[in-house]
């Protein structure tokens, strides 16, 4: 299990770094089989949602073990980013974390030194999940504990105003775009055409390149052609839909 996760790891760094799509998408629901059929999709990672998902802690060992079976790499997007949830989250065996609300360098060190083991963080030390409950302790501290995948979201106008900063830290793997939070905090939610939305957009793909940073962004819709129109913008790590949007869409019909 640990190399194979060591592998997982330095894999989607050399997509990220290749600036080549890394595509997955988010698991609000907490059933393993719904999770086994989405993932059988080729997915490069699948984040379970404890911010917005109906997922709690409890549910995260038998939903990351369906995924410890694949190709595709565990991570979780953070709810209250706390330091127990983040210990938590990497017990269970995720393999990084997508991180709401960022504001700034402060703000995201903090849930940095929660989510890794000393000397780098201050995430404590123990047997569980992640390590095989210590049959694989020092591969997991050498290779996994303070190298985590780590994605933060811009979704709020204080991250985007503190972004060129943000974008200087060097354990940060990309940058995600959360539409709907950073639209609703530029007073215009859900409106994506809006000229103030746009600009914001383009300033941050400005700084994302000009820092070398992989950009994402979530795309809601499950749409291919939009999904390659995001790609062709540059847009490397995206999350292509939801489990419960796959299963809204596909069970709507009309007589």
């Amino acid at each position: 299990m640990i190399k194979n996760n060591i592998n997982k790891i330095n894999q989607i760094r050399k997509v990220l770094k290749k600036k080549l799509p890394c595509i997955g998408t988010f698991i609000q629901l907490a059933d393993t089989n719904s999770a086994e059929i989405i993932i059988d999709n080729g997915y490069d990672w699948l984040a379970f949602d404890l911010e917005h998902g109906n997922i709690s802690l409890s549910d995260l060992n038998n939903l990351i073990r369906v995924v410890d079976n694949s190709k595709s790499v565990p991570l979780v997007r953070l709810g209250s980013c706390s330091e127990y949830e983040c210990k938590k989250v990497f017990e269970a065996g995720a393999l990084g974390v997508i991180i709401p609300m960022v504001k700034n360098v402060e703000n995201l060190n903090k849930i940095y030194e929660y989510s890794t083991w000393p000397p780098l963080g201050k995430r404590g030390v123990g047997y569980s999940r992640s390590n095989l409950y210590g049959k694989y302790f020092n591969e997991y501290m050498t290779h996994i504990s303070q190298k985590p995948i780590f994605i933060p979201m811009i979704e709020n106008i204080e991250c985007v105003d503190n972004l060129e900063e943000l974008m200087k830290l060097e354990y940060v793997d990309a940058f995600f775009i959360g539409p709907y939070d950073l639209s609703a905090s530029l007073k215009v939610p859900g409106d994506f055409k809006n000229i103030t939305y746009t600009k914001t957009l383009n300033y941050i793909k400005k700084i994302s390149k000009i820092y070398n940073k992989p950009l994402g962004i979530h795309l809601i819709e499950p749409n291919t052609k939009k999904l390659n129109k995001l790609i062709k913008d540059n847009y490397k790590f995206v999350a292509y839909s939801l489990d419960t949007v796959f299963l809204r869409y596909n069970s709507n019909f009309k007589i």
